[in-house]
């Protein structure tokens, strides 16, 4: 603020550097999640520019517009981040053709955008157009192809096709390790990145040690208080609770969370990524009144940062709904999961894979209350069986009683039945739906430094 203020008194409003002022301001706001006023310095950043460069198609101009459209996307106003993301395309191709770096980071840029939206494969299409780019320039072993490998990897792994995404990450840790040493953070985030595919996979062994590795690395790199260092303990906290250690999982959850507020404060959206984990940690081990806490806690941050119609209110309700079901109160679960899906709607249209995600977990409902019907017939039934057993039995026992007290008045010994069968209890068999998975988000799973 002090830079931007002597750069006015020395160069006037509308000077280069006074840009650049707003510029690094903004990246500070948007950094903080403060999108209004990221907003307003980007902004004023390209009124400059606009103002410098006139009608002329220059590279600071569609920086420009690349950072307007990223504060767009933080707040989840996806077809104007995508506007904005193809006016710095359009200038970039203008510029310099189609083979160049900048180029190439706008087709990564739109990559991130439409995995944001849920369109995998066109996130791939245009993760592949980079990587086409950046090889024509750099060769095999780049950092910028590691980089694309990562990104590529990270969409193969949210389409659940696993073993691709293990492919394109071992290739990005491979060139990795040819250009850095073992201990440097992009190795760290390969390590990261395989470890959560094994996770997703459901081999949490291994999940475990690739995830260690990069905790490692990140301790000794940035130390304890740093947001790689957070994001790898709510990685771990994330395999933990899979394998149902749910003490560890908190534990490592609570290090995150710790972790976060020291460098953002409470309303920051990385504290609402931990929270949705910690609920379900409690959730799991039936606790459901401190589930909802945190599930609400998430909620209410995210609800000042972004206002109603957002995709991260949507998966706080979501979380909230599926809680519900778990509980079996299925008129709240029923509330919340119409608010995610008439959110969820109005983000992404009508025809997006969310919106179906959104509609599988309201068909939920329904065949939870299936289950139950049937689990209370089959309650009912060996019920009615047992009756009968004991009508029959107990009938036996009772004329048995009074026998056994004729014979004493008689003054004879009662018979002693050795080994006589015991009648099981009968046993209700629940339908086999296990605990649903939630509390997701893009929470659960974060990769970094694409």
């Amino acid at each position: 603020m002090k830079a931007l203020e002597i750069y006015k008194k020395v160069h006037g409003e509308s000077h280069y550097d006074v840009a650049a002022a707003y510029h690094n301001m903004g990246s500070i706001y948007n950094h903080q999640a403060d999108y209004k006023n990221a907003m307003e310095c980007y902004m004023k950043c390209l009124e400059i520019y606009e103002l410098t460069y006139g009608e002329q198609q220059h590279p600071r101009i569609a920086t420009a517009y690349g950072n307007i459209a990223n504060v767009f996307e933080g707040q989840g106003e996806y077809k104007k981040a995508a506007e904005y993301h193809n006016k710095a395309l359009r200038i970039r191709k203008l510029i310099y053709g189609e083979s160049h770096p900048h180029v190439a980071t706008s087709y990564n840029e739109l990559g991130n955008l439409s995995e944001n939206q849920g369109s995998y494969q066109i996130a791939l299409n245009y993760y592949f157009r980079s990587l086409d780019i950046d090889k024509s320039i750099y060769g095999e072993n780049h950092p910028n192809i590691a980089a694309s490998y990562n990104n590529i990897g990270s969409s193969y792994d949210q389409l659940r096709e696993y073993q691709k995404a293990l492919e394109f990450h071992l290739k990005a840790l491979q060139i990795y390790k040819s250009v850095y040493e073992e201990s440097h953070p992009k190795i760290a985030t390969c390590y990261n990145n395989i470890g959560m595919v094994k996770m997703n996979e459901g081999g949490f062994g291994e999940a475990r040690e690739y995830l260690w590795k990069a905790l490692e690395i990140r301790k000794r790199v940035y130390g304890g208080n740093h947001p790689h260092t957070a994001a790898s303990y709510q990685n771990l906290g994330m395999v933990f609770l899979n394998q149902k250690e749910y003490k560890k999982a908190h534990e490592y959850l609570l290090k995150a969370l710790e972790v976060r507020r020291l460098l953002y404060g409470e309303n920051h959206p990385n504290i609402a990524a931990v929270y949705p984990n910690i609920a379900n940690v409690f959730e799991k081990q039936g606790e459901y009144s401190k589930a909802f806490e945190y599930h609400n806690k998430a909620l209410e941050i995210r609800k000042l940062l972004y206002g109603e119609n957002h995709p991260s209110i949507a998966s706080c309700y979501t979380n909230i709904g599926m809680t519900y079901l778990n509980k079996k109160d299925y008129k709240k679960a029923e509330e919340s999961l119409v608010k995610a899906l008439e959110i969820t709607k109005m983000v992404y249209g009508e025809h997006s894979p969310y919106v179906d995600m959104a509609k599988e977990k309201l068909l939920l409902i329904s065949d939870r209350e299936v289950e139950d019907e049937e689990e209370q017939k089959s309650k009912t039934f060996f019920g009615f069986i047992g009756q009968a057993f004991e009508i029959l039995f107990g009938g036996g026992k009772k004329a048995a009683k009074q026998k056994k007290k004729k014979e004493k008045e008689k003054g004879n010994k009662p018979i002693s039945h050795h080994g006589q069968d015991k009648i099981p209890k009968s046993v209700a068999v629940k339908g086999g739906h296990g605990m649903v998975s939630h509390a997701v988000d893009g929470d659960g799973k974060i990769i970094e430094e694409k």
